[in-house]
């Protein structure tokens, strides 16, 4: 099932596609590459992030083609400032950052200290390989028909 977004589904501007649940049929799994985004496009991001609402939720975030220079205009900070301050961060239960180019791991590293321990523990940075990033979604309960979905969208 993917989002009825007019932004996803008409435009191609963005994805967030629902993927299916963890292993206890209540937390949902989305899936997101921003890589063609332009920052203002990110800001779409918001408005799917309270479809979440009142459900528990994994985002899967794959920045397999999110370039530097995209990551440090304002439109992003903004984004990720407003993220921070939307309730569905509440519900948000984990965050696997796949992919990650040497400055999304640098720039994590460097936030790390500022974040508290709660939020620390909901970022999982997947940047050894396949096999480290199917592990990790094993460890919080994602189930083999779920990761096999997320393979094939890592893989294209």
């Amino acid at each position: 099932m993917t989002s009825v977004c007019v932004k996803c589904t008409q435009q191609k501007i963005h994805s967030f596609d629902f993927i299916g649940h963890l292993r206890d049929n209540k937390t949902r799994i989305y899936y997101t590459n921003p890589s063609n985004n332009s920052p203002e496009e990110i800001l779409y991001y918001i408005h799917h992030f309270e479809e979440t609402k009142p459900h528990p939720w994994v985002w899967i975030l794959d920045c397999n083609g999110v370039l530097t220079k995209d990551l440090l205009k304002p439109k992003v900070v903004q984004m990720l400032k407003e993220l921070s301050q939307t309730t569905s961060c509440d519900t948000l239960l984990h965050v696997f950052v796949i992919n990650p180019s040497t400055t999304i791991t640098a720039l994590l590293n460097i936030l790390n200290p500022f974040l508290v321990k709660e939020t620390r523990n909901k970022i999982h940075l997947c940047s050894l390989g396949l096999i480290d990033t199917i592990n990790k979604f094993q460890n919080v309960g994602i189930s083999k028909t779920e990761i096999n979905l997320i393979t094939k969208k890592l893989l294209k």
